[in-house]
């Protein structure tokens, strides 16, 4: 990284924060709003889970956005995959024993949306989630 870039960091970061703060204060006026976590609160989360170096499919957002769920007491959680992503597919199936240990009361359920899937296995799926 050069000196500009290290440089310029900080101040892209803050610009960000700020227009992510902006989005906030108008999101608040609606319902069912719920506040978006911050990236690096994400990464502390994931951190318990895997380690951060895991870049690949979606990496350790998987585990983080998990992990923010169940820290909001939201136990039942359907993880979408588009397209038989493999990465996506291993990372998920990767970290449900993890989860399972840290969060006994997790519900999860993997669904892999692609053209060979019928609608009345993905009703059935979530059925039995809701169950």
């Amino acid at each position: 990284m050069s000196f500009v870039e290290k440089l310029m960091q900080p101040v892209l970061l803050k610009y960000v924060s700020r227009r992510i703060e902006a989005t906030e204060a108008i999101m608040k006026n609606f319902r069912f709003h719920v506040s978006a976590e911050s990236i690096f609160s994400k990464a502390d989360f994931a951190a318990d889970i895997l380690h951060l170096s895991n870049q690949f499919g979606e990496g350790w957002m998987i585990a983080a956005e998990v992990a923010c769920y169940l820290h909001r007491n939201i136990k039942r959680i359907v993880c979408l995959q588009p397209f038989g992503c493999i990465a996506n597919h291993i990372v998920a199936n990767g970290i449900e024993k993890r989860l399972k240990k840290l969060y006994p009361d997790l519900s999860m359920l993997y669904l892999n949306f692609d053209g060979g899937v019928s609608e009345v296995n993905l009703h059935n799926r979530l059925h039995f989630l809701i169950s």
